[in-house]
């Protein structure tokens, strides 16, 4: 057999490896779970919830006060900050 040959054949068993410990483990990413959703079923009145609720709706009022500053901000950046004022060119010539 040729090294081209052999190098060709533990190319493929190696794809074929590495497909077929993919697949394995595709199946059930996590040990234990039986394919099924991995998330706790958490009651409403959970204090965690309750905090996590006040947290998001905090987030959310800065996120508006923030978009608010921007806005300004984009607003006064807008505004021409120099006016530009033609005039009669003034021209002097000193002799000396």
């Amino acid at each position: 057999m040729d090294k081209r040959l052999i190098r060709g054949y533990v190319a493929a068993l190696t794809l074929l490896g590495f497909s077929g410990a993919w697949a394995a483990t595709s199946g059930t990413p996590f040990p234990g779970s039986s394919g099924g959703s991995t998330q706790q079923v958490i009651a409403p009145n959970d204090p965690r919830m309750i905090a996590l609720n006040r947290r998001q709706a905090a987030l959310k009022q800065r996120a508006v006060q923030v978009r608010r500053t921007i806005a300004k901000r984009n607003a006064a950046a807008l505004r021409p900050a120099v006016r530009i004022v033609t005039l009669a060119p003034v021209t002097r010539t000193r002799t000396s």
